[in-house]
């Protein structure tokens, strides 16, 4: 598992993985399909992806919701950082939507040699 998460293949993975975030953080997905099968990829045995499936269509509206009460000054979601401030302000969310969060966690582990990394690993916990 780990030389696959490692190999120079997988970035163009995690980069997939990452707009994925940023897409259904900003967005619900019309369609998500082609999106939750590179989850699958990303992390076949790790993931509930029909729970995932749900939580993708909800997010968003919960994230505007809390940038709205909690007054944050973000009008859209542009960074990994961002997504983790966000879910973090609000401890429900990590129940709520717990194998987006879950994602979260697995996605962040990956590049484990960058500050912006460890630094938005840490505030999720």
């Amino acid at each position: 598992m780990l030389q696959i998460r490692f190999s120079r293949t997988s970035f163009k993975l995690l980069y997939d993985v990452e707009k994925f975030f940023l897409d259904v953080s900003n967005d619900p997905l019309d369609e998500i399909h082609d999106r939750i099968q590179l989850i699958m990829e990303f992390c076949t045995r790790d993931i509930n992806v029909e729970k995932l499936k749900v939580q993708a269509h909800m997010i968003s509206d919960f994230f505007k919701s809390v940038i709205t009460t909690k007054q944050m000054k973000i009008k859209q979601i542009t960074k990994m950082s961002t997504i983790c401030e966000v879910l973090k302000s609000m401890d429900i969310g990590k129940q709520m939507f717990s194998e987006y969060h879950k994602l979260i966690k697995l996605y962040l582990i990956i590049p484990v040699t960058t500050a912006t990394a460890e630094w938005a690993s840490c505030a999720l916990n």
